[in-house]
C-alpha cells in the first residue's frame, strides 16, 4: 500500500513545482489516478482477506494488458525515480503478445 501512496505523493509534490507546466500537471494528476485506483484496489484486496481466508472466493483467468501493467507499475515508482535524479527508462518494443 505504500508504494501507490508515495507514487501520489511524489506526483503531488512534482505537480506543486511545476505549476506553471500546464502538461506536467496534467501528467501529474493522471498518475495521480492511476496510483490512487491501485490503492484503492489494494484496500479493497485487504478488506477482502477474510472472504480468502474463509475459501468465498473464486479465481477467475482473464486476458491482461501487459503494456498497461507496466505503465502501472512505472507510474508507482517514477515519483521516487525524478526525485532521486534517477534515469528511468521502460522498453516494452520487445513484447510480442502484450
Amino acid at each position: 500500500m505504500r508504494t501507490p501512496l508515495n507514487g501520489i505523493m511524489g506526483m503531488c509534490h512534482i505537480a506543486e513545482q511545476r505549476l506553471e507546466d500546464n502538461a506536467a500537471v496534467k501528467d501529474c494528476l493522471e498518475k495521480i489516478n492511476l496510483s490512487s485506483r491501485q490503492l484503492l484496489a489494494l484496500i479493497n484486496d485487504v478488506l477482502d482477506m477474510s472472504r480468502i481466508e474463509h475459501g468465498k472466493v473464486e479465481v477467475h483467468q482473464a486476458p491482461t494488458d501487459l503494456n498497461e501493467l507496466l505503465r502501472t507499475c512505472a507510474v508507482h515508482v517514477e515519483g521516487r525515480v525524478l526525485e532521486n535524479n534517477i534515469v528511468f527508462e521502460q522498453d516494452t518494443a520487445g513484447l510480442r503478445h502484450p
